[in-house]
């Protein structure tokens, strides 16, 4: 008897019976090291390490929660938390739960298993980190959604981030240098957890908008003005003769019609909502003009009931003029500039233009709906010209000049906002630059202003950059010193105690990424020089606090070949759901066996090739997934039958065949 077949043949200390039925006839399966309800066949328990073409690998907690019925982890977050979507090459910022409950409204394909509603996702991307923790775009595979009624997580950590999730979902920390899951149940202040230090581009962005497709996706009557007169003589053919003479008498078509034109570019045109007489051009560039100009209006704009104004302070000239020269040049609209003792206002009458930065751009109307537009998140070359022009809008800078010539400048770069879906738009834009900023929140008490109006008690969000180098980034700081010493906290990662020797104090809980690298290249460690060069920073956990649901529900996602998506307040690495058939999930990262045992270097490497392989297996699509291990499984079957190699080809093919007509639907596969 081998070893292996010895451990399994260990009796339990207690008498076990099926949670499903209760039955104490049990079974176990030594080809896969499970055991086995002979009752109902329900799989009680399974193995650490499991050398069958399955490689299953649950930890008791997920054994607890869930069996063989391939039912979706509950490892969820709150509703209200944020997740960067993308979709179309437009970048969005959503609660998840406002997401994930529209999916699962317009899906045919709703599957539940139990509580859990899961469904399929297409044309949707997320950031994650890859196996060189390097952030990048990839597809979201699922979406799922259960009910919970025990109080959830919130974990915040440095710099104001923070993310509500269920006890049983994992974050990420660092151990013995690898990048690793961990509960939050397990969690304790002081913890390190892993957050993107920047986000990635997506490759390609738009150069222009084309604001009769804009246009055509809102509701209203809307017309095109300046079409040319050759262009009514083939629309005489296919409409009423008195629409297409109106239509020619004023130079105009309705929105509709001019898109069913072919082969008409369209130059020189303009587009207009119903009733207003001042029009946009059918394309728009954008560049920094267009970024600025968003920026001024997320800060400063607001929707008026003839079209819009911009408010600046009477010192902020300068922002006034800068503001109508981008309405002339980017929009072609001419505004006017109102001189008043406390205050300078820009106002356009044109109901087209607020229309297009409120609804069509999606910055919002008021205050406190306003958001940072899909178009800004996409373009780099907007992005880095609206935070400029937001933060001297709504924000401030501050400079303490150097004492001494060695010294660098004492600098804060604030915003403030009463909106705080907006304030975490602008920690998620800042990360696209590279940018660390921390967010803050400051309940402010009901008062009295001296005009006599009260104002009702709320609470004020915000965002901070402290380090000079970021702030010279955005242009607002010239001419100082670059930093020596000791980093910032993005440029800074858990110290490896193993390591101690190398730095000079032993209680140091970070060091550099250049010490760390130069640590991993003398000692030739490969995990902690990829730790050192990926796009991974590390914070960490100051409080944690139980916090009720939302609405009563928690939500996931899945993301093929990852196990991880960005979401949270100001961008927290998350756990995925792993969106199982009841065919594998993830082999532990603790090289031990189900006893809780040291393996030997002999089983560890073996465990080592196995995750390697598992990992590979993870990138390929779901289709790919089941027909390896079917055809493993017939493979398996016609072995112990002993049918000849013929037959296994025609079940293979059959087998092949119901895959591509999609009558599987991803169920189980038992032999």
């Amino acid at each position: 008897m081998t070893a292996e077949q010895e451990e399994m043949e260990e009796k339990p200390k207690k008498k076990t019976s099926c949670p499903n039925c209760g039955s104490v006839k049990l079974v176990r399966d030594y080809e896969h090291g499970e055991l086995v309800c002979a009752g109902c066949g329900y799989v009680i328990a399974e193995r650490i390490m499991d050398l069958g073409p399955e490689w299953r690998a649950f930890d008791q907690e997920q054994r607890d929660k869930r069996g063989r019925v391939g039912a979706p982890m509950t490892f969820s977050v709150d509703y209200s938390e944020p997740i960067i979507l993308e979709k179309e090459g437009k970048v969005m910022i959503l609660p998840i739960g406002e997401w994930v409950d529209s999916v699962l409204e317009e899906s045919e394909e709703v599957r539940r298993e139990g509580e859990v509603e899961m469904a399929p996702v297409r044309g949707y991307r997320t950031v994650v980190f890859d196996e060189d923790y390097k952030m990048k775009w990839a597809p979201i595979s699922h979406v799922t959604r259960h009910p919970v009624s025990d109080p959830l997580y919130e974990v915040e950590l440095e710099g104001g981030r923070k993310v509500r999730v269920t006890g049983a979902h994992s974050l990420y920390t660092v151990r013995e240098g690898r990048v690793v899951p961990v509960e939050v149940e397990k969690l304790r202040e002081g913890d390190f957890v892993a957050v993107p230090r920047v986000l990635p581009e997506l490759g390609s962005f738009p150069r222009e908008l084309n604001l009769a497709h804009e246009f055509a996706r809102v509701q209203g009557r809307f017309f095109v003005d300046g079409i040319p007169a050759e262009v009514y003589e083939e629309l005489r053919r296919r409409f009423d003769e008195r629409k297409v003479k109106a239509w020619s008498k004023e130079s105009k078509l309705p929105l509709e019609v001019f898109l069913e034109l072919k082969g008409f570019v369209g130059n020189g045109v303009r587009i207009r909502a119903h009733g207003c007489r001042k029009g946009l051009p059918l394309r728009i560039p954008v560049d920094e003009r267009l970024g600025a100009l968003m920026g001024y209006y997320v800060s400063e704009g607001c929707v008026t009931s003839h079209g819009v104004s911009f408010t600046f302070g009477p010192e902020e000239e300068e922002y006034a003029e800068e503001t109508i020269r981008y309405l002339r040049e980017v929009l072609g609209l001419e505004a006017s500039l109102y001189r008043y003792p406390s205050s300078l206002v820009v106002s356009v009458d044109s109901k087209t233009l607020a229309l297009l930065l409120a609804e069509i751009l999606g910055a919002g109307r008021e205050a406190r709906k306003k958001r940072v537009p899909p178009v800004i998140f996409s373009s780099p070359r907007a992005r880095r010209a609206f935070l400029r022009s937001y933060v001297r809008g709504d924000g401030c800078v501050y400079i303490h000049p150097e004492e001494k010539p060695h010294w660098r400048p004492l600098v804060h770069l604030y915003t403030v906002s009463c909106n705080g879906e907006l304030s975490n738009d602008l920690l998620y834009l800042y990360l696209f630059e590279g940018i660390f900023a921390s967010y803050t929140e400051e309940e402010v008490p009901s008062h009295r202003l001296s005009t006599g109006q009260v104002l009702p008690a709320s609470k004020l969000t915000g965002t901070r950059v402290t380090n000079p180098d970021m702030v010279h980034q955005l242009g607002f700081v010239e001419g100082f010193r670059p930093r020596a010493g000791k980093g910032t906290l993005t440029d800074l990662l858990p110290a490896p105690l193993k390591y101690r020797r190398e730095w000079g104090s032993r209680r140091r809980l970070r060091i550099g990424r250049e010490l760390a690298l130069r640590i991993a290249e003398k000692y030739g460690d490969q995990e902690l020089a990829k730790l050192a060069r990926g796009q991974l920073a590390f914070l960490r956990v100051r409080r944690i606090s139980r916090v009720r649901s939302t609405n009563g529900y928690a939500y996931d996602v899945t993301v093929p070949g990852y196990l991880n998506f960005v979401g949270g307040r100001g961008a927290v690495c998350l756990r995925d759901t792993i969106h199982d058939k009841g065919l594998s999930t993830m082999i532990d990262w603790r090289d031990r066996d189900s006893y809780g045992k040291d393996l030997t270097p002999k089983r560890r490497a073996q465990i080592y090739r196995l995750r390697k392989w598992q990992r590979r297996i993870r990138v390929s699509d779901a289709i790919e997934r089941n027909l390896a291990f079917a055809l493993s499984e017939i493979d398996r079957m016609a072995s112990h039958l002993g049918l000849p190699r013929n037959v296994r080809e025609t079940a293979a093919v059959i087998y092949r065949r119901a895959v591509e007509e999609k009558l599987i639907r991803g169920r189980s596969i038992e032999g």
